[in-house]
């Protein structure tokens, strides 16, 4: 529960401050744009629903909140459009110019597949669960055979052996009878070495979508520095 906090502290006083070497400096993170990325977004409400622990009603503009985000913001050495180059640049930037990335599992899975275990994976705790759904549009163009062509594919991406498949570029499966397959992949070398887990702890209920909304908006507009902030 204090995932976010021991960051922040990092950021303020550097490794030292948690038994690391000094000559490590303070933090450096990598972190997708939150309003670019939904991961960028999903740290946001992880750092805003650790503070809310012990202020339920916490206002996510009150300045508990921005201070907080400002704290681990003034860390981040790049802001990336999209997860996947977050993940790209902390492998990039190496260790002493990446500490951090946040990132999807997926994208540290792809990774450790590949090859690259010179890196662990570290799950907040609580952290959230990402997901993606489909949906078939009824709109001008749509006509009743791309529609039904829409919702065969749909049907397709469900089935045991597609889902099963999805587990290659380590995204979860999202059916039940294969959660034994879920946890022997990410158990299971090069993943399991890198801290990969079946079961991390996960949000039990993500509050209203105005929080998020909200807190983004803090970020853009009480936190991020000029150069980062959209109008």
């Amino acid at each position: 529960g204090k995932t976010w906090h021991l960051l922040r502290d990092i950021a303020h006083d550097g490794w030292a401050a948690v038994g690391g070497p000094a000559e490590w400096g303070k933090l450096k993170l990598v972190q997708p744009h939150p309003l670019e990325s939904h991961s960028g977004a999903s740290a946001l409400l992880l750092q805003y629903l650790e503070l809310a622990q012990s202020q339920p009603s916490l206002d996510p503009y009150d300045e508990s909140v921005t201070g907080f985000m400002r704290g681990i913001y003034g860390s981040v050495v790049e802001l990336t459009e999209t997860t996947g180059k977050a993940m790209d640049a902390f492998l990039t930037r190496g260790p002493g110019r990446a500490d951090v990335a946040i990132c999807y599992e997926a994208n540290a899975a792809k990774e450790a597949r590949a090859g690259r275990t010179d890196f662990q994976v570290i799950y907040p705790q609580p952290t959230i669960e990402a997901r993606f759904p489909g949906a078939v549009l009824t709109a001008n163009g749509v006509d009743a055979e791309r529609s039904a062509g829409a919702h065969e594919f749909l049907r397709l991406l469900r089935t045991p052996e597609m889902q099963a498949h999805a587990m290659d570029d380590g995204m979860r499966s999202v059916r039940p009878e294969q959660e034994a397959l879920v946890e022997r992949v990410l158990t299971s070398p090069p993943l399991e070495q890198v801290g990969f887990q079946a079961n991390p702890e996960l949000l039990e209920r993500a509050p209203a979508m105005a929080t998020l909304d909200s807190l983004v908006d803090a970020w853009n507009t009480k936190v991020a520095k000029p150069e980062d902030r959209h109008k």
